[in-house]
């Protein structure tokens, strides 16, 4: 499962992929950050750590995945 952080930046907000070092997303708010997590993680099975301006972890939400076809 894939693991996503919303994280604060000096600019705003930005989303990325742990381990990834790069940004997904960059946001100006917080809740336009966990918006676009919302839409890309859902249905793929991914975890969302959401911090708070202090850096710190405040929530975490888990998206299941979608049933594989063939």
């Amino acid at each position: 499962m894939r693991q996503y952080h919303v994280m604060p930046t000096r600019y705003g907000w930005e989303l990325r992929e742990r381990g990834g070092g790069v940004s997904v997303h960059t946001a100006a708010t917080r809740d336009e950050a966990i918006r676009f997590a919302q839409e890309l993680v859902g249905g793929r099975g991914a975890s969302v750590a959401i911090h708070d301006r202090d850096g710190r972890i405040e929530d975490e939400r888990t998206f299941p995945g979608g049933e594989e076809t063939a």
